[in-house]
This record gives structure tokens, C-alpha cells and sequence, in this order.
């Protein structure tokens, strides 16, 4: 796993938009486009005016201007206005073709953007270890594949308004140059000076844009912890002290967010005034520059005021859309952190096809550390498992049972030893084909907010049919409560199953295995919520399950265990005996203890 610098959060931002550059050059292009068409249709006032002023020095006039005069010399007044009319409202109407067009793509590509955003953090939630997930808060992970996300779709569409208004400053400013140099020069510097003032303003509001990114996402963490302890949180009557704790969050939030919105939205007010002043002094410095001539003073200051009018409200958007853009910008450092691939670890799938076990499983001197664990959950463990025969692995809570579950699945790769199966090694086998052949009931059940038919059907390469869910379902002894329901094998049965007791989860768990009619199965304390009528009717089904099946039974409960061939006692990680059950009895050993003390 290679934990090498990450490229920058610009180069992020380049690397997402990358496929979509065609739709970015057309907005941008589009946005010029509509910026040349609002400074012609500006532009025109300056003839048409030197013309109703009937200024006779043209000379004086900047030569694009110089052009549109001599096109319109020969048309009487009247029709000179007609056509600056007809110019400008067909100039106006194209310009705004353009800016529905480039505003209705700008938003369609921040739209694709968050779509292939949270599909890229969906898949890789899908496929990185379990060891990640195991190491990350569910909420912050819904924070950032969902809310962060958002907010990079918000950047990217405020950005694209500040590229289109900026294009249309750039042209504006442009016709200002060409209008008077001397006094855009002064514009210029009066507004860089202001910049100068703003620029810390924006620091401010970039660290309350972190800090705002911060409390959002341990909200969002702790309201979902709270929600998935609920059942917990109410059976200690601790409501008052979970609301109090979202309480403080939520007003921190607050607190941050609203300071942020506060100062976002003052650059507005800040912008307009400077602008009142600067073009309170403008007006003095051009009455000088004319001397005072109200002909040479309309046909040059009346445009150059228009234009800087036209050129302020841009400016105050532009600065707020700024503003806007350095808010959302954490966010994107935090969706860029959660698709890097390069330090999250992955298990690498095999290349061979596992057709099945023939004759054994081995695990040979496996030893396997959980992340930050600085005891072994496995130390040196040797067994075999025969294929075909019914193994018991046994031993108190801690041991490592369920670790080996878990290294069977490839849910984790040991450390040391190898996994042998046939004398191949485990992680030559694509993981699919390996998984195709093993059915598994763990102790902690999950099923999804789906129908009973969907939870059973899970997994199963095809689509059963009705009548093998149904027979699965009745080997499970689920069949019974399954049509007591509303809908029956039709019924959605909640989040984790939650309309459903803990020993209907559990059958469903078990109808689940049974229809993927696997080759290998692993009953991880799989009856441990049965009670003991259910649990005798679930070792019948177990029983012709196993016939011609390798099965693994992790229990506690040493009556799971009693038709087993094989028994595996584990303590602190270790194999301290292996044998059938009157072997081990015959002992007197940790079996007979475990038995005694049953």
C-alpha cells in the first residue's frame, strides 16, 4: 500500500473534470461569446451619441469607434437610431442565448460531476478491505460520499459563474481601455487597492469554511451514532443525554456556519460602497481631464459611467462567488482523501477458478493481527480440515473462532503462515469463484430494508425460483412466520430486519446459505439466537445440509456441535487439541472442561 504525497486538491479538481473538458471549453466559449455581444451592444452608445451630440472631433474618439461612426455617417439620425435599436436587441438576445446555453451545460457538468463523484466513493466503499471500514466512522464516510459531495457540485457550479461574469468583466474592462485609458488606469488601481483589503477578508472566510466543514461532518457522525444505538440509548433512558450532546454540536455548528454566511454576504455591502466612492471620483477626475466640454463629457464619460455601472454589480457577484467558492473548497480536499486509492488496503483477487474442495482445507503456521492490535488473534495455528466431514471449532469468547471465519472469506489476508486449499494457496483463487462456493451465517445477522423473498434470494447467482426460496425457507424453519406476514415472502421487513425477532433474522440468515446450495459451509454461531425447540429443527436442516458438504460450525453452545466429525479447540489463539468428541473427552482436557463447565 503505497502512502506517497497526494496530487494537490487543484490537480483533484483538473483530474474530475478532466473527461468533461469538451463541455468546459464549450461553456467558456459560450461565455465569451455572450461577454463580446454585451460590450457591442455597449459599444454602440458612443456613435450613436457622438452622433446626437454632433461631435465633430471623431479624431478624439478611440478608432474602434472611429469605424462605427463612419458606418453609420451616411444614414440620417433617425435611422441611426433604428439601427443601434435593432444592433443591440439582436446583440442582447444572442448574448443570452449563449448564457442560458453555457449556464444550462455549466449545470448539467456539475450535476455528471457529483454523480460520478459519489458512484467513484460508492464503488470503492464496495471493493477496499474491511480493515478501512473497520478503521473509519460510518458517519464520516456518509459525510463525505454524500454531503461533501454536494458541496464540490455547489464549487464547480459557482465556479463556472465566476469563469462566465469573469469573461464579462474582462470584455467590459477592455471597452473601458478603449473609452478612456487614463481614467480605467485609475479604476484599475483604486480597485486593486480594494482587492488588497479584501484578500484578507477571504483568508477569514476560508478557515471559517474549515472549521464550518469540521463541525458539519462530527454532526452528521454522532447523529448517526446516535440513530444506530437508539434501541441502546432508550433502554438506559439516556435520551436526554444524547439530545444534550447533539445539542452542543448542532449550535457549534451553528455558530460556525452562520459567522460564515455573515461574512460570505458582506463583501457584498463592502463592494458597493468602495464602488459609490471610486465613481464619485472618477466623475471629478474626467470633469478635469474634458475640461468641463458637456458635448466631449457625454460622448466619453456617459459610456465609460455606463460600462463601470454595468462593470460593479459583476464585481460584487464575482467577489461573492468567490467567496462562495473558498467556503466549499475543504470540502473538496475531503472527497479528494476519501477516493485516493493509494492508502486504503485492498485484498488482491486471485487468478485461478476455485471449482471446489476435493480434500482439504489447511490452515500451516497462520498467524493474523488485527490493525492496531499488538496481540495475536491467531498464533501458529496447523489444522485440517477434511472435505466432505463436519468440523467444530470450538473454544471460549476471544479465542480467534470467528477470526478464521473471517480469514477463509479472504475478509483479511494472515500475516504469516498460509491457507491452503487442495495445496493451493488461498489468494491464487479469484475471490468470486471462492465465494460462489461457500455459504455463511454469521452470529451478527444482516438483512437488508428489502422483501423476505430478496433477503433469501441474496447472493445467488440467477434468480431462484419461488419454489427453491420456499424450500430453503422450510429447511430453515422460517417457512411458518414468513406466511404469518402481511405479504408474506413479499414483505419488507425493515432496516437490519427490524420488524423481525432475532431468531426470524437469524432463519432467514440460515434459508439464505441454503438456497445458494453451497459446496463449503460456515455456520458462525449460527443458532445462537434459536431457541431450543428452533435450534433442534435448524440441526435437522443442518444435517442433510451437510451430506456430501464441507461444513464449519464456530459455537459456543457445545449442543451445536454433537454430530460433528471433527472437534477444533482454540484458546488465546492457539490450537491446544483436535479430535472427535469422545477422543477429547477421553482426555480430560480444555474439551472436557469447556463440557464441564457447559
Amino acid at each position: 500500500m503505497n502512502t506517497g504525497s497526494p496530487p494537490t486538491t487543484t490537480h483533484f479538481l483538473i483530474d474530475v473534470l478532466r473527461p468533461y473538458r469538451s463541455v468546459v471549453f464549450l461553456v467558456i466559449l459560450l461565455s465569451f461569446l455572450g461577454s463580446i455581444c454585451d460590450g457591442l451592444s455597449v459599444g454602440i452608445l458612443v456613435p450613436l451619441l457622438s452622433h446626437v451630440q454632433q461631435v465633430e472631433a471623431t479624431h478624439q474618439l478611440p478608432r474602434a469607434f472611429q469605424w462605427l461612426v463612419s458606418l453609420l455617417h451616411s444614414y440620417p439620425l433617425e435611422q441611426r437610431l433604428y439601427w443601434a435599436i435593432l444592433f443591440v436587441i439582436c446583440a442582447n438576445l444572442f448574448k443570452n442565448f449563449c448564457i442560458l446555453l453555457s449556464i444550462h451545460l455549466g449545470h448539467w457538468l456539475a450535476a455528471r460531476v457529483l454523480a460520478d463523484l459519489r458512484l467513484r466513493a460508492a464503488r470503492l466503499l464496495m471493493t477496499v478491505g474491511v480493515t478501512f471500514h473497520q478503521q473509519s466512522r460510518l458517519g464520516e464516510l456518509l459525510a463525505k460520499t454524500i454531503s461533501n459531495t454536494s458541496d464540490v457540485e455547489a464549487l464547480i457550479r459557482f465556479g463556472i459563474q465566476w469563469i462566465a461574469n469573469g469573461l464579462t468583466c474582462l470584455v467590459l474592462i477592455s471597452l473601458l481601455f478603449l473609452l478612456s485609458w487614463q481614467l480605467t488606469l485609475v479604476t484599475l488601481g483604486l480597485g486593486t487597492l480594494f482587492f488588497g483589503a479584501l484578500h484578507h477578508h477571504t483568508r477569514y472566510i476560508r478557515r471559517l469554511g474549515q472549521a464550518a466543514t469540521t463541525t458539519s461532518q462530527g454532526l452528521l457522525s454522532s447523529l448517526h451514532e446516535a440513530l444506530s444505538g437508539i434501541q441502546l440509548i432508550k433502554s438506559y433512558s439516556q435520551e436526554q443525554q444524547q439530545l444534550s450532546r447533539l445539542r452542543e454540536k448542532i449550535d457549534v455548528n451553528r455558530k460556525v456556519e452562520s459567522r460564515l454566511r455573515f461574512n460570505v454576504f458582506a463583501i457584498h455591502p463592502l463592494t458597493d460602497v468602495s464602488a459609490t466612492i471610486a465613481a464619485a471620483g472618477l466623475m471629478i477626475l474626467a470633469m478635469r481631464m474634458y475640461q468641463m466640454d458637456p458635448k466631449l463629457m457625454l460622448t466619453r464619460l456617459l459610456p465609460f459611467l455606463y460600462v463601470l455601472l454595468r462593470l460593479v454589480p459583476l464585481v460584487k457577484l464575482l467577489n461573492m462567488q468567490r467567496g462562495e467558492i473558498i467556503s466549499h473548497w475543504p470540502h473538496m480536499s475531503l472527497v479528494q482523501d476519501l477516493l485516493r486509492e493509494d492508502n486504503k488496503p485492498r485484498i488482491p483477487d486471485g487468478e485461478k477458478v476455485f471449482s471446489g474442495l476435493r480434500r482439504a482445507l489447511q490452515f500451516h503456521k497462520v498467524t493474523f493481527y488485527y490493525p492496531g492490535h499488538e496481540l495475536p488473534a491467531l498464533q501458529e495455528v496447523n489444522f485440517t480440515i477434511p472435505a466432505g466431514k463436519t468440523t467444530a471449532i470450538i473454544g471460549e469468547s476471544g479465542a480467534g473462532k470467528s477470526t478464521i471465519t473471517a480469514l477463509l472469506l479472504r475478509l483479511y489476508d494472515p500475516q504469516q503462515g498460509v491457507i491452503l486449499l487442495d495445496d493451493e494457496r488461498l489468494p491464487r483463487f479469484q475471490l468470486a469463484s471462492l465465494h460462489r462456493r461457500i455459504g455463511v451465517v454469521s452470529q451478527d445477522t444482516f438483512l437488508f430494508n428489502e422483501t423476505v423473498k430478496f433477503n433469501i434470494a441474496f447472493g445467488v447467482n440467477g434468480t431462484p425460483s419461488d419454489e427453491e426460496i420456499i424450500a430453503a425457507a422450510q429447511k430453515a424453519g422460517a417457512h411458518e412466520f414468513i406466511e404469518m406476514l402481511p405479504e408474506g415472502y413479499d414483505t419488507y421487513i425493515g432496516d437490519r430486519g427490524v420488524t423481525l425477532s432475532g431468531g426470524q433474522r437469524q432463519r432467514l440468515a440460515i434459508a439464505r446459505a441454503i438456497v445458494r446450495d453451497p459446496q463449503i459451509l460456515l455456520l458462525d454461531e449460527a443458532t445462537s439466537a434459536l431457541d431450543t425447540q428452533t435450534e433442534q429443527r435448524i440441526h435437522e436442516a443442518i444435517v442433510e445440509l451437510s451430506r456430501g458438504r464441507t461444513v464449519i460450525i464456530i459455537a459456543h453452545r457445545l449442543s451445536t456441535i454433537k454430530n460433528a466429525d471433527q472437534i477444533i479447540v482454540l484458546k488465546q489463539g492457539q490450537v491446544v487439541e483436535t479430535g472427535a468428541a469422545e477422543q477429547l473427552l477421553a482426555q480430560r482436557g480444555e474439551y472436557y472442561a469447556l463440557v464441564q463447565a457447559g
